[in-house]
């Protein structure tokens, strides 16, 4: 299972990426990844971060579905 979650992560675009390694591998708040970003607002983090979390899921959801 982690190896599917790991595969579907590097999937999907940078920016999503490296906001839900941010959040959940390192543990950084909102507020910290958007000052790391630096063009984007707090609030644009976690509307990314959700939408992210929808791409991930999808994916993974496609590749056992699919894929066994």
């Amino acid at each position: 299972n982690e190896t599917i979650v790991n595969q579907a992560l590097q999937a999907l675009q940078d920016i999503c990426k490296e906001i839900l390694i941010k959040f959940y591998y390192e543990k950084k708040s909102m507020r910290k990844i958007a000052a790391s970003l630096g063009t984007i607002s707090e609030e644009n983090v976690r509307k990314h971060k959700y939408r992210c979390l929808g791409h991930l899921r999808k994916m993974i959801t496609n590749k056992i579905y699919f894929h066994g």
